[in-house]
């Protein structure tokens, strides 16, 4: 029992730390965006950033609904939500998001397939 606690309290850390790494690449698109505006190439890169912008907050959703689902200790949700989290952090978490949230996935997945 003591076991799955420890795993449990190892996976809130984990994804409290990528929720910064997720929150700081949601904000790079929009800084992009106004500094393009000042330099005039603001279409050049409207419609890609804004492409990125959706798939920032498509993880962070993801994200989101892994961490409301942990909370209720709903394991399964968890599982599928931090999959489609952690999926898309190798691309909007700065990579390091993505890797933290599936390290997570794993303990977790260890930790539920425990059978202490």
């Amino acid at each position: 029992m003591l076991s799955k606690v420890q795993a449990l309290e190892r996976v809130h850390s984990l994804l409290g730390k990528a929720l910064v790494l997720f929150v700081v690449n949601a904000l790079i698109p929009p800084l992009a965006l106004l500094v393009s505006a000042r330099l005039n190439l603001i279409y050049r890169i409207l419609w890609p950033t804004v492409i990125y912008e959706v798939a920032c907050i498509a993880s962070l959703l993801a994200f989101y609904m892994a961490r409301e689902a942990l909370a209720e200790y709903s394991f399964r949700p968890a599982l599928k939500f931090m999959t489609i989290a952690g999926s898309l952090g190798l691309i909007t978490g700065l990579v390091a998001g993505g890797v933290l949230v599936l390290k997570a996935r794993s303990i977790l997945r260890r930790a539920v397939a425990s059978k202490v």
